[in-house]
Formats: structure tokens, C-alpha cells, sequence
């Protein structure tokens, strides 16, 4: 009967662990959303040129 008395707090750490997942799983998807950037053409040349990135992607991120 000694087991017994740690599965309520065994539950609260899985369903603790269920909702961090999910938290994380929301966020990632948040994260994944095309956003439209509206930047002079002749301000992004000069920024991939000093940077030395390649991409306009690179540059905003």
C-alpha cells in the first residue's frame, strides 16, 4: 500500500508534463507564420553587403 500514495503526485507531474507539451506545440506553431516584410530594395542590397549574408531571409531574421 506504500506505492499507492505516490500516484496522485505521479498524475500531477504527467498532466504537468502533458500541458508544458502542448504549450510548447501552440508556440511552435505561432512561430511558423509567414509574415510580409516591406523593406527598400536599395537598403536590403546595402545590408547583404555589409552583413556578407546571402539571402533577404538571413538579413531579417
Amino acid at each position: 500500500m506504500a506505492q499507492n500514495r505516490y500516484v496522485p503526485e505521479i498524475i500531477n507531474l504527467l498532466q504537468s508534463l502533458i500541458d508544458v507539451y502542448n504549450s510548447k506545440k501552440h508556440t511552435r506553431r505561432r512561430q511558423e507564420m509567414r509574415t510580409n516584410v516591406v523593406i527598400d530594395d536599395a537598403l536590403m542590397e546595402s545590408d547583404l553587403k555589409v552583413s556578407g549574408l546571402r539571402t533577404k531571409k538571413d538579413a531579417i531574421e
